[in-house]
């Protein structure tokens, strides 16, 4: 009734409409995507072998235009890469997080960190760590009592362990694992208390070695040069501090501004300054000074 009898033109579009669309479909996928699948994965030698020789044949036959087009397009891919090539330096992206504060919506040191964020992974381990000559470390022939000693001094939670010298690393002892022992004498020995050490190359980058830290799960390593010797120390805390800030404990004592500002362009900085820090205090990129630093990683150096 109503023109939808089994005989009218709207039924006739419906199933046609089914046929064309629903069971073509379904034999499609069946016969063309689903049993040749099935085929071929159970007789995967004999249809690899069958196809290969076409597939060789194919490839002489099409050779000279897929070569033209292979060619073609690297040939546009690098005349577009020179076009728009751009090298993006340090220095642009924080300017680029300047233009994007400076409506003083975020605090200063929120910007630095976010800058501290951009130098992480192109600062090295020797622009962060604690030069030799600041290092404080114990020699294995140290009695216990000189061992309580130091950390009594010092304050530090650990110190590097050397043999003969700071270039012979043994390990690194923990003022925790002291604890236990507190009640023995000056003879006790403490050398099975000496902990692994974290050996890591002076141009290691800190994010990197940030990895190791989580990795070794450990808080210092000792940076060595190409040959061995000893560079310094990088703790977590010095890693931790090229994004957030200085970070002082309950034991740091204050520590003096290490320049003077005498005018616009003339800064007076302690010899000690490491250049990394000179950098950043003058927001320089990372590698401004290093076509004269000549290896040195203090300002006196």
């Amino acid at each position: 009734a109503n023109g939808w009898g089994f005989n009218s033109p709207a039924a006739d579009f419906w199933i046609n409409g089914f046929i064309t669309v629903g069971l073509v479909t379904f034999l499609l996928v069946l016969f063309g995507e689903v049993a040749p699948k099935v085929y071929a994965n159970q007789n995967s030698m004999r249809i690899a072998r069958f196809m290969s020789r076409i597939f060789v044949v194919l490839e002489k036959l099409f050779f000279p235009l897929s070569w033209i087009l292979v060619n073609s397009t690297q040939f546009v891919e690098k005349r577009l890469a020179k076009i728009n090539q751009s090298t993006v330096t340090q220095e642009d992206i924080a300017s680029a997080i300047e233009l994007t504060v400076k409506d003083n919506k975020y605090a200063k040191q929120d910007v630095d960190m976010l800058k501290g964020i951009v130098r992480f992974g192109n600062t090295s381990a020797v622009d962060i760590m604690k030069p030799r000559m600041k290092v404080v470390a114990l020699d294995t022939a140290a009695t216990f009592e000189e061992l309580l000693a130091v950390f009594k001094d010092e304050s530090y939670s650990r110190i590097p362990i050397y043999g003969d010298d700071l270039d012979d690393i043994k390990g690194i002892i923990h003022a925790k694992d002291l604890l236990n022992h507190l009640d023995k004498d000056a003879l006790f020995d403490w050398h099975n208390l000496i902990r692994p050490a974290l050996i890591t190359t002076e141009k290691r980058k800190i994010d990197d070695l940030f990895h190791d830290f989580k990795e070794k799960r450990t808080h210092m390593a000792i940076v060595v040069d190409e040959y061995g010797g000893t560079e310094g120390i990088v703790t977590l805390e010095d890693i931790l501090e090229e994004i957030v800030g200085e970070i002082e404990d309950e034991f740091d004592t204050p520590e003096e501004k290490p320049y003077d500002q005498i005018n616009e362009f003339t800064f007076d900085f302690n010899g000690g300054t490491a250049i990394n820090d000179i950098c950043k205090t003058l927001d320089l990129a990372a590698d401004y000074l290093d076509d004269i630093r000549k290896g040195a990683d203090t300002i006196a150096g």
